[in-house]
């Protein structure tokens, strides 16, 4: 599946919540989704703060396409990483880079992200984005 079909997925798994609690809900559930890193493991990857609370990401590339992973104190931010991993699964490097993420507006994430939130939210997106970050 490519990325935009997968984000188009995502829109339309979002869209049949009619509710914005069902929207909520859905969202803590993609975050349940990762896996919770311990200490160690989160000393390996890139911290991201400027946020109401921390963020960590690792990106590793196996068999030329990138794998994420991640961890957040907050369910919502666990959330939003985990709608972010799933559309860019299968992604490599070159892509990596010019991805867009307008799926997230198109599911309303903008009215539930607060300022705080925002910020982190921009900063996540631009680790993603930044080929420095990635681990071997």
């Amino acid at each position: 599946m490519d990325l935009q079909t997968q984000q188009q997925s995502i829109i339309a798994e979002f869209q049949a919540c009619t509710e914005w609690t069902d929207r909520m809900k859905l969202l803590i559930r993609k975050g349940e989704t990762l896996c919770s890193m311990n200490e160690m493991e989160k000393s390996d990857c890139v911290v991201i703060k400027n946020c109401q609370t921390t963020m960590w990401v690792r990106i590793c590339e196996r068999d030329g396409e990138l794998e994420f992973c991640g961890d957040s104190d907050s369910k919502t931010m666990r959330g939003i990483m985990a709608l972010c991993f799933e559309a860019l699964k299968g992604a490599n490097k070159e892509l990596l880079a010019s991805v867009e993420f307008s799926f997230l507006e198109e599911i309303g994430l903008d009215a539930i992200v607060t300022s705080n939130r925002s910020t982190g939210l921009d900063e996540l997106l631009l680790a993603l984005r930044n080929p420095q970050s990635l681990r071997d």
